[in-house]
């Protein structure tokens, strides 16, 4: 009787042993979201910003700007990020990668890769179509080196790319 016992436990071990989960890493569409997070959210979001040192002092506030977020055509889990703003010029025309995740219904694009465009880590959340980005930056200021932090936060839904 104990052999019968023992060889039933053998096969139900091994039909469990061959049993195993879906293979969908590579899919990005899997759960609730048909379409790549960087293409739902590409667009140029329009809005202000403002600078802080690195004692959490409001230095310049409410100064138009704007970032555009393009998608890459070869792979869909990184955007492009274009920064605008009148005046910093620390920041205009600063361009950096990052890579974009479904949270939800919204996304976080993020890169921890200080070599990156901007010459820092940075990180962006996207919820109910508007778009907060922050990082800081080491700038020269005399003969000193200060830190400051930039926060860009839309005010408006954005606007579709130019074709």
């Amino acid at each position: 009787m104990k052999k019968i016992l023992f060889s039933l436990f053998a096969v139900a071990a091994l039909c469990a042993g061959f049993a195993s989960c879906d293979d969908d890493d590579d899919d990005i569409n899997r759960g609730t979201h048909k379409a790549s997070p960087a293409a739902n959210f590409e667009g140029v979001y329009t809005g202000y910003w403002s600078v802080f040192d690195a004692s959490n002092v409001l230095e310049q506030e409410n100064i138009p700007g704007s970032i555009t977020v393009t998608k890459n055509d070869s792979v869909a889990t990184i955007v492009t990020l274009i920064l605008a703003a009148d005046g910093i010029s620390a920041v205009n025309g600063k361009s950096g990668v990052g890579n974009i995740a479904w949270v939800n219904n919204d996304a976080k694009i993020s890169n921890a890769n200080a070599s990156n465009g901007f010459g820092s880590v940075f990180s962006a959340d996207i919820t109910d179509a508007v778009l907060s980005f922050k990082f800081s930056l080491s700038v020269r200021s005399g003969r000193s080196t200060v830190t400051k932090f930039y926060q860009f936060k839309s005010t408006e839904e954005p606007s579709e790319l130019a074709q």
